[in-house]
């Protein structure tokens, strides 16, 4: 809303302030970003965990892939809490366009995971 003058009139040269950050607020950014984020957190868990020995990125997504054994699904499910760190980041900066982005994201791994396990 505009800023109103003492007569109850709005002021169409002042500056239009709804509240929200202008900075950071793209429900696009928020998709890309918080897909890539749990993506990441999932390749530096299989990476450090040592348990698979993995020679390049096309081993990695092939593990990733047709790996179903539930210690993966641990590992899925961990590397999904960064993207709940950040929904508390979200929430305090009121950046909502960014948290609906946030929630496409995750529910979209989730059901990424959901239809690989049942392939």
């Amino acid at each position: 809303m505009a800023f109103d003058d003492f007569n109850g009139n709005v002021n169409p040269d002042a500056d239009y302030y709804d509240g929200e950050p202008r900075q950071f607020n793209n429900v696009w950014l928020g998709v890309v970003l918080f897909l890539l984020l749990p993506f990441v957190s999932l390749v530096a868990i299989v990476l450090l965990s040592g348990s698979v020995k993995i020679e390049g990125a096309a081993d990695l997504l092939s593990f990733m892939w047709n790996n179903h054994s539930g210690y993966y699904t641990n590992m899925f499910v961990m590397s999904l809490l960064p993207n709940m760190m950040a929904f508390f980041w979200v929430y305090k900066s009121e950046r909502w366009k960014l948290g609906k982005g946030l929630i496409i994201a995750t529910l979209s791994a989730f059901f990424l995971f959901v239809i690989r396990d049942m392939i």
